[in-house]
């Protein structure tokens, strides 16, 4: 590897090497982080982290009510989640359809019924567009807070042979 050190007042300051070895090296660590997550991954779904199927994650990210989607997945109907949280079905399907917004109490409710976060049972506005192809073009808007719809949203099943896969979020990038 060629290397040219710039100092100032003595001390070495900068690295520069060629930009290929740049390529290489930045390639190199972007595996080895790959790597480390998935082992981590591996090991949260040994302890017994719950994963999802792809048709749940797709729809979520296509826009479908998460409450709908959560209570399906779940195996509720309206009726049943409605008698389980103290509310009408109806009230519940107007949930859904977003012609009427939940309490706190009852998102919290919901939330210990459906077994997730009550962040999980909103929409996504973070998702700018999905693609054709089922791959999304996101814009978190802080990366540490992402609930679970958008950390679904940045799963791409193509990339991890199928299997249920987190990503780390990357920024305004298409996967």
């Amino acid at each position: 590897m060629k290397v040219q050190i710039i100092e100032h007042d003595g001390t070495p300051e900068y690295a520069v090497i060629p930009f290929a070895e740049w390529q290489s090296i930045t390639e190199r660590l972007e595996e080895l982080e790959d790597i480390a997550d998935a082992r981590s991954i591996s090991a949260a779904i040994a302890a017994g982290e719950e994963t999802f199927p792809h048709e749940f994650s797709k729809r979520l990210v296509s826009g479908e009510s998460p409450l709908k989607v959560w209570r399906e997945y779940r195996g509720f109907t309206l009726t049943a989640l409605g008698k389980l949280c103290g509310v009408t079905a109806a009230a519940l399907s107007q949930i859904e359809t977003g012609k009427r917004s939940p309490s706190v109490e009852l998102l919290g409710k919901l939330s210990r019924a459906l077994g997730c976060d009550m962040e999980d049972l909103h929409a996504v506005e973070e998702l700018d567009r999905v693609e054709d192809d089922g791959r999304v073009v996101i814009t978190p808007v802080d990366n540490a807070a992402l609930t679970l719809v958008q950390r679904l949203a940045l799963f791409d099943p193509a990339r991890h042979g199928g299997e249920a896969m987190a990503a780390e979020p990357l920024g305004a990038e298409k996967w």
